[in-house]
């Protein structure tokens, strides 16, 4: 067994399986990564307290390799400080125990290890006793951490056992042991959780469309269709249609996105419109108070309907006329027709799927604070989308993917029909991306669309020479979209 999977059966059996402890600010986690890692994993905004729980042990492992072990770059660091460092990671933190380490080495503390760093940590802890000492003295610094938060009468038992448990396995090697003796006292430390010590607010997500809106009226008419609220439909969205709002979120809560309670009220407005739809059987995906494509979409939706409108279908048109014709020409024929992905990559909804690491940073285009490092796609094209990524990425530079708007991100996997037709979007066997949806709307031509500019040909250029298809560049609409499927 190798060191990374030595630590992390002692720090799987400390976090145990699935929790959402109210007491806990983290918010629903299983095997320890939060519903935010694992967001941020997948390349999402968010993820439901359903999508955490099923996640596999496979999955959990992956993460703490790539975002807790390689951070803190635990193949460099002396047993048994990895082990320490390693839990302590996943406990406080990959900053919050790095500075700890950084602190008891007489470092700048940072939170992140640089080449330097690693070697004082080397040199102080050049020899198994001094090593064991640096251990230990990081374990007392996890201890008055505890000590000093404000939840530690909820939670200091637990925590001493977890800590006990690591040093007993971290030590096991030497002939000393390490106990944890104490007990409680003031302070707070918010881990993984979104509101800070005194409960403010998160700021709303800022994103790059422009917003067609479910009107106040329409909000307050659906809080008082629940019987939670009566004052009166005015379309002054105030004190009491807060509380009517965050009543619903409160009986809803288990389909919807965790955190909410932190939202702003802009964001939660946003998560009542997303819930008034699925009422109607618009699909908006998750209900997170993120305005998206999807979400943009489903308003449209909302209104027609208020106005009595028939919902739109042109796009099953497009995609009969394609059935009943030749295949529109292609570089090489890797993929099949839209028609054959069902038997060519399984059912929909239900895929097999590959993390793809990006080789530069992209930004989930309706929450442009959110970075986005790679992201899961059906693992039979994930080898085709990342040399693509990679030919884009020398060819254009960082500068050039954010002139030409490669930088973000507007999804890969997500289980729905085609917007504007009846059939499963391509998007739900997680073999199309979408780029820029601001810049490159739904039914924009090549007059509007910013992929469409001569600039951007030979970022169409390299997803054509691996069979990919851009509907931009074979239908003149959904310029934002690449699919692994021919028309």
């Amino acid at each position: 067994m190798d060191r990374f999977a030595d630590i992390m059966t002692t720090v799987l059996e400390c976090e145990g399986g699935y929790v959402n402890n109210p007491l806990d600010n983290g918010g629903p986690t299983n095997f320890g990564i939060t519903h935010t890692d694992l967001a941020a994993w997948r390349g999402a905004a968010s993820v439901t307290p359903a999508e955490v729980k099923a996640m596999t042990v496979a999955e959990a492992i992956e993460i703490y390799r790539a975002r807790y072990w390689g951070k803190i770059r635990g193949d460099k660091l002396p047993r048994p400080v990895d082990f320490v460092v390693m839990d302590g990671a996943v406990n406080h933190g990959v900053a919050g125990m790095t500075r700890f380490l950084q602190a008891a080495v007489g470092l700048t503390t940072t939170g992140s290890l640089s080449d330097q760093d690693i070697a004082a940590v080397s040199a102080q802890a050049n020899s198994d006793e001094k090593a064991v000492a640096l251990a230990m003295e990081l374990a007392e610094a996890r201890k008055k951490r505890y000590l000093g938060h404000e939840d530690a009468p909820h939670f200091i038992n637990g925590w001493r056992n977890r800590l006990n448990k690591v040093m007993t396995a971290a030590l096991k090697p030497y002939s000393v042991n390490w106990t944890f003796d104490g007990g409680s006292s003031g302070g707070v430390v918010v881990n993984g959780g979104s509101a800070d010590a005194n409960g403010a607010v998160e700021a709303t997500p800022k994103t790059s469309l422009m917003q067609s809106t479910i009107s106040d009226e329409d909000l307050q008419r659906g809080l008082e269709a629940a019987g939670l609220y009566k004052a009166g439909i005015d379309g002054m969205f105030g004190e009491k249609s807060v509380a009517g709002l965050n009543a619903l979120l409160q009986q809803r809560s288990a389909d919807i996105s965790t955190g909410w309670q932190a939202w702003s009220v802009t964001r939660r407005k946003i998560a009542l419109g997303q819930l008034l739809c699925k009422n109607l059987a618009i699909d908006t995906g998750r209900i997170d108070g993120l305005y998206g494509q999807q979400t943009r979409a489903a308003f449209e939706a909302f209104n027609r309907i208020k106005a009595g409108q028939p919902q739109e279908t042109w796009r099953d048109d497009i995609n009969d006329e394609a059935a009943n014709n030749p295949p529109i020409p292609a570089i090489n024929n890797t993929w099949p027709r839209q028609r054959d992905v069902s038997s060519f990559f399984g059912p929909h909804c239900n895929v097999p799927m590959k993390r793809l690491e990006l080789p530069f940073k992209m930004k989930i285009a309706w929450d442009l604070d959110k970075d986005v490092s790679g992201f899961m796609i059906h693992e039979k094209v994930h080898d085709s989308a990342a040399r693509v990524f990679d030919k884009v990425w020398k060819h254009y530079g960082q500068a050039g993917i954010q002139e030409i708007g490669v930088d973000l991100f507007g999804g890969c996997y997500n289980c729905r029909k085609m917007k504007g037709g009846t059939s499963w979007s391509m998007h739900s066997w997680a073999i199309a991306i979408d780029f820029d949806p601001a810049r490159n709307q739904l039914k924009w031509s090549h007059l509007h669309a910013r992929l469409a500019k001569k600039d951007a040909q030979k970022f169409w250029e390299f997803w054509e020479e691996e069979g990919w298809l851009s509907l931009g560049r074979a239908k003149d609409f959904d310029w934002m979209h690449v699919q692994a499927a021919r028309l």
